[in-house]
């Protein structure tokens, strides 16, 4: 026969909440670490640039910086507000390139 479960308290929840909290963030960023090494073994092939045109129109600032990627999206956001960039066909923007 097995011995009665204690009842828990607030802080025996709290302290569970925590700890899966914690775990939950250590699988996050292990799951970023993998992806960013996909990333980067994607973007070292030879036919790469392809990969990073179509990954500028997305990428935040940091992710651009990081993989090499010209622009991001934060770039081709302020280069519309500034009237600097120009419009593709499909109504996506592109950033002019710096004077």
């Amino acid at each position: 026969m097995s011995r009665p479960r204690k009842p828990q308290t607030s802080a025996d929840v709290e302290v569970e909440i925590r700890r899966l909290l914690e775990a939950k963030e250590r699988l996050v960023a292990d799951e970023d670490q993998r992806r960013g090494a996909l990333l980067r073994e994607y973007l070292a092939r030879p036919d790469a640039d392809a990969l990073r045109t179509a990954l500028a129109s997305f990428a935040g600032a940091r992710d651009a910086y990081l993989f090499g990627i010209a622009g991001g999206r934060e770039g081709q956001q302020a280069a519309t507000a500034n009237g600097t960039g120009s419009r593709r066909r499909g109504g996506s923007v592109t950033a002019a390139a710096p004077a």
